[in-house]
């Protein structure tokens, strides 16, 4: 491994990504790019979706946004060690975490949480105080008061509680009702026989540690280079015009696109330390012996480059998002199990292949009612899919091997929800048949594809990126 010293300069086996080098092109970020490779070193491609948002999430505050993100574990995932793999690469000053958050330390340190992401591992860190936490991310302050007595006189004091402050809360299966008061994007760690065999494939793969220690270092100081910018999305009108003005959400739902697109735009337009500035800090040299004095002048006080106009947020940066949350967004609703949205895929499936092959109805012309009506009218249980059945086709479309006892709970669990009707086999009275309420799955906000996305800077014309998922090229 070559390291030269007098150069500053280390191997591309080593650092993926050159400093100094900006986007100038408006593809996908060199940063960008970094916090991708990072969770490909750390075998976190599951949850990788997750594991992005929850970045961006911990980052927001300290760009004058917030967010709040509930994390939810089910059985045989390890939510923990994933929080603890996101949190390597978010630099300590961005986050405050807390086992136990307290009222009189929030009075006493008015601006603790001031740009910062309010961590908790259980929900039980911020039951106590759970209301003054809401207002905060809402609201952005909250005003309180406290009693103070000196030579026999009480006086009242007014305390200004500071944010903006986001919330990385980690929750069991189960949240709490009291944290359904909290609007909040809401992620669920799932586990099926794909997350095992990745874990398991890490282990036999043994990655090196020396590799991924040097990857999350650069990444964390980078991304602490950042700092707020003003950020227009010229396109936000198009993801407007796309909201269910129907549904009281609607604004939230708005709202928290755009943090993400913003965050996500600043990430993906940083500039890396250059040289001169990697040397001076590794010697602890002042900048002033290496660099121009007037440069230095307009730099002080502001690492790396922030720029007087806002920056225009592009259809790359809508992309990221487009295909990190998978053309669908969800707020306020538990988001349903990865397995459930396989099996009510699965269902679905075998439902519109009956009806639209056995029945008068056509799928060029027929409407949600009438799908739902013709499957209702099934009463002899045909075009409703078995148990076994749904197990086939998981298997067949996804290559996916789900036990019998994972499915019956992904039932359960869209029953739960009224996305399916259950029915007893009438060939088999001890077995049921199920069949989808919906030709899609509720509370999702469908976000429009990044191909019709028209920005100031690529004006509507098509673009290469990678996909920051699969790693291969796409237009759009």
């Amino acid at each position: 491994m070559e390291k030269n010293i007098g150069s500053s300069t280390l191997t591309n086996s080593i650092i993926p990504f050159t400093p100094g080098r900006s986007n100038n092109t408006g593809a996908i970020g060199i940063l960008m790019s970094g916090i991708f490779k990072y969770y490909d070193l750390t075998a976190v491609s599951f949850h990788k979706n997750q594991a992005l948002l929850t970045t961006f999430g911990s980052i927001a505050a300290h760009l004058n946004e917030n967010i709040t993100i509930i994390l939810s574990e089910q059985q045989g995932v390890n939510g923990l060690s994933l929080l603890n793999t996101i949190l390597k690469i978010i630099p300590d000053n961005f986050t405050s975490e807390f086992s136990d958050l307290n009222k009189q330390f929030l009075i006493f340190n008015p601006g603790a949480l001031k740009n910062k992401a309010v961590v908790a591992y259980s929900s039980g860190a911020l039951k106590k105080n759970s209301s003054l936490l809401r207002n905060l991310v809402e609201r952005g302050n909250v005003k309180d008061q406290t009693l103070s007595k000196a030579s026999g006189v009480t006086s009242i004091n007014e305390i200004n509680i500071e944010g903006p402050t986001s919330i990385i809360v980690l929750v069991g299966k189960q949240e709490p009702r009291w944290l359904k008061a909290f609007s909040a994007l809401r992620l669920t760690l799932d586990s099926n026989p794909n997350f095992v065999i990745e874990q398991l494939n890490m282990r036999r793969s043994r990655p090196d540690p020396n590799r991924i220690l040097i990857h999350q270092k650069i990444v964390k100081k980078e991304i602490g280079r950042l700092k707020p910018q003003p950020v227009n999305i010229y396109f936000e009108g198009q993801i407007i015009d796309c909201l269910d003005t129907s549904n009281n959400e609607s604004i939230a739902i708005i709202d928290t696109i755009c943090t993400f697109i913003k965050v996500i735009s600043i990430i993906n337009n940083a500039v890396f330390a250059s040289r001169d500035e990697s040397e001076a800090g590794y010697y602890d040299i002042d900048m002033a012996i290496i660099t121009d004095p007037q440069l230095l002048i307009e730099q002080k006080g502001n690492p790396g480059t922030i720029r007087i106009e806002p920056l225009e947020a592009t259809k790359v940066d809508y992309y990221i998002l487009y295909v990190i949350v998978e053309g669908v967004f969800t707020l306020n609703e538990d988001q349903l199990t990865g397995n459930s949205r396989l099996i009510f895929d699965a269902i679905n499936a075998f439902n519109t292949a009956y009806i639209f092959n056995s029945t008068t109805l056509k799928s060029e012309t027929a409407t949600e009612v009438e799908f739902i009506k013709a499957l209702d009218n099934q009463k002899d249980g045909k075009g409703c899919a078995s148990l076994l059945q749904i197990k086939e086709k998981i298997k067949n479309d996804k290559d996916i091997e789900m036990s019998d006892s994972s499915i019956q709970r992904g039932l359960n669990e869209l029953c739960e929800r009224k996305f399916l009707t259950q029915r007893k086999d009438p060939v088999m009275p001890n077995k049921f048949l199920y069949s989808v309420n919906t030709l899609t799955l509720d509370s999702e906000f469908v976000l429009p594809k990044p191909s019709t996305i028209f920005d100031p800077v690529y004006k509507g014309q098509p673009v290469e990126v990678t996909n920051p998922l699969t790693g291969k090229k796409e237009m759009i």
